[in-house]
């Protein structure tokens, strides 16, 4: 109910003589934050609330007056001093010319307490009244952190002093000198990156690190942060991905280990992607085999307005070993395109009921593959489900039944040790020569989903399917994979063209995964002849290496009538203009190969034009080269 301004006011507890001028310094704090008339729902909404007086100077002094309000906890009066008194200037305690606080409710709602205050600062200089003035916005953050909860009040005084070991207290002293020294680099928010670093670190973080391995932790993630936002101002819609490494000693009692630090800043394309300490050491796994993290030597900070993080990573191998110069240049060079492979991609299960008209048609289609007693079975294998541990595939199997034949079931307890099978129905739909009965099967065939992840850790069905015929094949015998001739016919392909391109094709796995099975049309990578192939993923390996200016960047080559194109670029509306001029030339389907990629270092667009259609061709070379300025000819 809408409230008139000035409500009553009432103490919670007995006061002095002092009473009405505590509520009259309580109606005076309330005038500035509203000069109107409020309503308690307003009031609730609003808090808490900080403002702020204008800054005057009396004999050469600064001052300034903050005005606090906020529901009441006990800790408030405490933590709002302290704060301010000992944090407004890093390093230096400001004279308090006046503290005013108190609590206090109204009259008709006495159900919730407020806590008001007031205090005026002096300060001793004019860069004094400049550092603080500068400061009170992150000051006010963390405010309004500590008010609502005790133990993240005591968290932040603890690492702002007051509580603060000798380690702890030398690291604020070392940092506020390089705020001051290099304020170009450094602003005064570095001292909330320099909180959020310690509450998230154990304790025991500091005993092996010295205050230089400390300070230079907490800049460097600053830094970091600070760089990753101005790429992400420069190319909103690419992924940008910054690390660094140095060297690291920690001191244990025992004697001197040696680490490696890893510092990580990374932007996502989407809500819902994931690179965390598993998807870390999976990555470092690749160089190292036996790591482990450093005494606690992790540290993962996440911006979800901007979908950023930052990651800070110590590692030493198991075997107390350094880690080589070589070692070291190695990692430089490829983990970023590595961590970029291993971003995961959080996606909501299927659920789609399976649909029993189509089983049945593949069980009669099946059945008319069975026309002689030396048939071979007959199979159909599709994907139907996805559970946080398992693939799930639908097995239609159909097989002749002689008189020694045993019971499928039978075979696979025998022959089948690794298949996990539960069997849906068994049915005779038929008879060869009114004898000899074809028999439908239709099975779950269940397999561990952590075999087929992929680098991004997403499923590789098509894997997955391979597996799951073999090991039914490996069960009962030979079989024709009814549904899997093309999948077959890609597989043998990809496995020629990884045998042309040899170490190459090893060092990019993932990148020739996704670029194998993103052409279009499909028919292009299970018949396409593997040196063509080869030829076009070189040159999107080449393009790679090109600088980047967020423009277009792009390949051409023509060899014996035949022409690729590879396109680079930021901008997704740019992979849009091209597909629709090369829809207007109205290639026929089996003349033009399509593959899209999108990369950590933008978007890759990339056409294979067949000879077919020569006047086509001509039309299709001129169309693409005016969207860039410079194309790069081999």
């Amino acid at each position: 109910m809408p409230m008139v301004f000035l409500p009553e006011i009432e103490m919670p507890f007995i006061c002095s003589n002092d009473t009405k001028a505590c509520i009259d310094r309580i109606y005076a704090i309330l005038e500035k934050f509203f000069p109107d008339s409020f309503s308690l729902d307003e009031l609730i909404q609003k808090i808490p609330i900080l403002e702020q007086d204008e800054w005057e100077t009396k004999e050469n002094k600064k001052s300034l007056s903050l005005f606090f309000l906020c529901q009441y906890q006990p800790h408030v009066n405490r933590f709002f001093q302290e704060i301010v008194s000992n944090w407004l200037i890093p390093g230096k305690q400001i004279d308090i010319a006046f503290y005013f606080f108190t609590r206090f409710h109204f009259a008709h709602f006495k159900e919730i307490d407020f806590a008001i205050s007031e205090i005026v600062l002096h300060f001793k200089s004019e860069e004094y009244a400049m550092i603080a003035k500068k400061n009170l916005p992150f000051i006010e953050k963390e405010i309004f952190i500590g008010i609502h909860n005790f133990h993240q009040a005591k968290q932040i005084l603890e690492m702002k002093g007051g509580t603060i070991d000798e380690k702890t207290s030398l690291v604020q002293e070392r940092i506020a000198n390089l705020v001051r020294k290099f304020p170009s680099s450094f602003d005064y928010d570095i001292f909330i990156q320099m909180q959020q670093f310690f509450v998230s670190s154990p304790e025991v973080f500091k005993i092996p690190r010295t205050v230089f391995d400390v300070s230079r932790i907490i800049c460097m993630i600053y830094l970091i942060r600070k760089k990753l936002e101005k790429q992400l101002i420069i190319f909103p819609d690419k992924r940008n991905i910054i690390v660094k490494l140095r060297r690291s000693y920690l001191q244990f009692p025992l004697g001197i280990k040696e680490a490696l630090c890893i510092f990580i800043g990374m932007s996502f394309y989407h809500e819902h992607e994931v690179f965390d300490q598993r998807h870390l050491l999976s990555t470092l796994s690749l160089y190292f085999p036996e790591i482990e993290i450093a005494a606690d030597g992790y540290f993962l900070q996440k911006n979800h307005e901007n979908k950023t993080q930052i990651i800070y990573c110590e590692i030493a191998k198991k075997n107390d070993e350094g880690f080589s110069f070589g070692e070291i240049e190695v990692l430089k060079e490829e983990i970023q395109e590595e961590i970029a492979n291993r971003i995961e991609q959080l996606v909501s299960p299927v659920f789609m009921p399976r649909n029993e008209e189509e089983v049945m048609r593949n069980i009669l289609t099946l059945g008319y593959e069975l026309k002689y007693l030396k048939d071979i079975p007959q199979m159909m294998i599709s994907f139907d489900e996805q559970t946080e541990k398992e693939l799930i595939f639908t097995v239609i199997l159909l097989r002749i039944l002689h008189p020694k034949t045993l019971p499928l079931r039978e075979i696979f307890e025998k022959n089948g040790q690794d298949l996990k099978i539960s069997f849906d129905r068994i049915k005779i739909i038929g008879f060869i020569r009114k004898k000899y009965p074809k028999q439908a099967n239709v099975f779950l065939l269940r397999l561990p989903s952590e075999q087929f992840l992929r680098d991004d850790y997403s499923v590789d069905l098509y894997a997955a399917r391979l597996k799951a015929v073999a090991l039914i094949q490996n069960a009962i015998g030979e079989v024709r994979d009814f549904n899997g001739g093309m999948i077959v016919k890609q597989y043998e392909n990809f496995l020629r063209l990884q045998q042309h391109l040899g170490e190459l094709g090893k060092r990019h796995f993932f990148l020739l995964q996704n670029f194998f099975h993103g052409i279009k049309p499909i028919e292009f990578s299970s018949t396409f002849d593997p040196v063509w192939l080869k030829n076009f993923f070189l040159m999107i390996l080449k393009i790679q290496e090109e600088n980047d200016t967020g423009g277009i960047v792009s390949l051409f080559e023509q060899k014996n009538d035949m022409v690729f194109a590879i396109f680079k670029f930021q901008d997704l509306s740019v992979k849009e203009k091209i597909l629709h001029e090369i829809d207007l030339i109205q290639f026929s389907p089996r003349s033009l190969g399509i593959v899209e990629l999108e990369l950590s270092d933008g978007i890759y667009l990339g056409f294979m034009s067949l000879p077919e259609e020569k006047e086509k061709q001509t039309e299709f070379i001129k169309k693409l080269k005016k969207y860039t300025s410079s194309p790069l000819e081999i």
